[in-house]
Order: structure tokens, then sequence, then C-alpha cells
């Protein structure tokens, strides 16, 4: 429990030299602070996951990691360290803010998209209105319909 608070300390301390250097428009120094931020906070949720440490604690630390992942441009590792927060009991207010975050991310790699292909029987349009229906709620949106 010491190590865990240390080094979600050291993170915190980092978070905020982070900010001063962005205040004092030092953009490099505040994006290498940022990263050391962040890895000291998902080491510190890790370790809190892998200890089963009690919510709401663990969901604070989840979420913390998270924002900082965002900060830094860690989309990907957002989105694990949200996974885990909402997997588990984490309360209503923080489960909220997860989401609304997972939501802002840009999971598009520099406006690139990735591309299926589907073979669906001609003129079947319920197949396609469903996976419209299912890509709009998963926040995906079918962009280019070839027939073949």
């Amino acid at each position: 429990m010491d190590r865990l608070r240390a080094i979600h300390n050291d993170a915190m301390d980092l978070a905020q030299m982070a900010q001063i250097a962005t205040r004092k428009g030092d953009a490099d120094k505040a994006d290498n602070l940022f990263l050391q931020a962040f890895e000291k906070e998902r080491e510190a949720a890790l370790m809190a996951y892998n200890d089963n440490h009690p919510q709401p604690g663990l969901s604070i630390l989840l979420q913390s990691a998270a924002h900082l992942a965002v900060t830094c441009k860690q989309q990907r590792e957002a989105e694990k360290l949200i996974g885990l927060a909402l997997s588990g009991e984490a309360p209503s207010e923080i489960r909220q803010d997860l989401r609304q975050l997972l939501t802002t991310l840009d999971t598009s790699t520099d406006g690139q998209y990735e591309t299926y292909t589907i073979q669906i029987p001609s003129g079947d349009k319920g197949i396609l209105n469903a996976l419209n229906l299912m890509l709009t709620r998963l926040g995906c949106s079918m962009k280019k319909i070839a027939v073949l």
C-alpha cells in the first residue's frame, strides 16, 4: 500500500510540474512530464487492479491514468484503462466520466479508417439496416458501401 501511494504521489507531482510547464509555454517539457506522470499512474492503477484494491480507490486510479493517457495522446492505453475500470464496480460518477471520455477518443489513426469487406446477400436491406444501427450504437459509421 505504501509503494502504491508513493507511485501515485510521484505521478501527481509530475502532472503538476507538467501543468506548470504548460503555463510557462514549455510544451516539450510539459509533454515529457505528462508522459512520465501517465506511466507512473498507469503503474499504480495496474498494481491496484492486480492487488484487488477496494473501490472507489481502484476506479479513481484507473480514471486518473486514463485521463493522463488521453493527455499524452495514448488513446489505445486510455481505452484499455477505461475498460478495466468499467469492468468492475466503479461508482456511477466515475462510470459516467469514463464513458464520456471514451466517446471523445479519436481512435482513427490519422484519419485513416479500417476497411472491412463483408458479403451480404443481394437485395437484403434488413442486414444493412441492422449493421448500420449496430455501428451507430458503437460510435462508428458506414462510410462507403460497395455493391459487388
